[in-house]
């Protein structure tokens, strides 16, 4: 019962962001915004986690702190969405963007650092859980992508701020978890910053989903570029997502044969030729079968993060260690999403994309050919 309490918490937590975060780009778009200026505002959510997610994580006495904050934090991330829609100058957009990244951004580090001590204790799978998330975004895109075309972008963003104050209501079902010695302790970062493994995983995992998510930010306004609307671009998503889903359940049964190197492999090879399929003019019908590759890199990333950081870290470092490269993430994550904005103004979308891809080349270096994934850090 407890496990079905955290399927339903991802459920309702990613069909409030696939009615808001896919289309915001493309709502900022109808605003009358350029590039320039919709990569500055989108810059800003995850340039304040760098600074803001650490700061929760030093609030808290221990993991159970983590659930009370995310029941707050959610709660406001509602009522935020409500207030963006009652604004449209850029300054007050602004404001909005900057207190949603405040309270919004914790959340998945959070609750991923929560949910990844819950399956250690309970015997569970990340990924069974984890799957739920990608269900609920795969719903919900689909129908937001009808919603935002047929009916408005302010429709498809009150039903997201609706799904965040639910999602507050649920948090409060799930019930605190057991603080056994190894949880009652403070995290160790400098037994953390000494872990080789964790150190070199970190770099691998924050250059393949900062450039994952990077690419992703102009998705939208691409596929506008290319004269396909929000409708078909939630289709799109719609079906890379259920693509997502499959991937995901295949690790969840099978994923403790396969070895992390190749599942690493698969994500950078992906990543890659994903985008750099997109630096080029092809036409409509190849650019939607090549989008979903990424079902494969995002399910793969998903799996190889709890995985690896279960079999590498303490627990009592587990949310420190997610909190450390999540802000690192995010931080390359702005750098490259501000800079695409102008880079796209000045030099179009197909060279951005074919800089995407060849970054995106770079996690390879930081992938442990020899990984045997013994627990270092106890």
């Amino acid at each position: 019962m407890e496990t079905f309490k955290y399927k339903i918490a991802q459920l309702i937590r990613y069909l409030g962001d696939s009615f808001f975060y896919p289309f915001f780009a493309l709502y900022l778009s109808s605003l009358g915004n350029k590039e320039s200026q919709i990569g500055l505002i989108l810059m800003i959510m995850p340039l304040v986690g760098v600074v803001i997610n650490p700061m929760w994580s030093l609030f808290a006495k221990n993991v159970n702190m983590n659930r009370i904050f995310i029941i707050i934090l959610t709660l406001i991330e509602g009522l935020l969405l409500i207030y963006i829609m009652q604004v449209t100058t850029l300054p007050f957009i602004v404001v909005g963007v900057l207190l949603l990244a405040v309270v919004g951004q914790p959340f998945y580090m959070l609750f991923d650092g929560y949910t990844a001590i819950y399956n250690i204790q309970s015997g569970t799978s990340y990924s069974s859980i984890r799957l739920f998330g990608s269900l609920g975004f795969a719903i919900g895109v689909l129908a937001a992508g009808y919603v935002t075309k047929h009916l408005g972008f302010h429709y498809a963003f009150y039903t997201a701020a609706v799904f965040f104050m639910l999602l507050s209501l649920m948090l409060m079902w799930i019930k605190p978890l057991e603080l056994k010695e190894d949880l009652s302790q403070k995290p160790d970062p400098k037994a953390l910053l000494k872990n080789k493994k964790y150190i070199k995983f970190s770099l691998f995992y924050v250059i393949s989903l900062a450039v994952l998510f990077s690419g992703d930010a102009f998705l939208g306004t691409y596929f506008e570029f290319k004269g396909l609307g929000s409708d078909i671009y939630g289709m799109v998503t719609f079906m890379g997502v259920v693509m997502e889903i499959v991937v995901l359940l295949i690790y969840a049964k099978w994923g403790h044969k396969f070895k992390k190197t190749y599942v690493m492999l698969s994500i950078v090879i992906f990543n890659f030729l994903r985008f750099l399929v997109f630096s080029f003019d092809v036409n409509n019908y190849l650019l939607i079968s090549v989008s979903l590759i990424r079902a494969i890199t995002m399910a793969g990333l998903l799996f190889v993060g709890v995985e690896y950081m279960t079999k590498n870290v303490a627990k009592k470092n587990m949310t420190l260690g997610i909190t450390l490269y999540s802000s690192l993430r995010l931080f390359l994550h702005a750098m490259l999403v501000f800079g695409a904005g102008y880079f796209i103004v000045d030099f179009g979308y197909f060279n951005f994309y074919l800089t995407i891809a060849l970054l995106s080349l770079l996690a390879l270096v930081f992938i442990d050919y020899n990984d045997k994934h013994d627990i270092i850090n106890k």
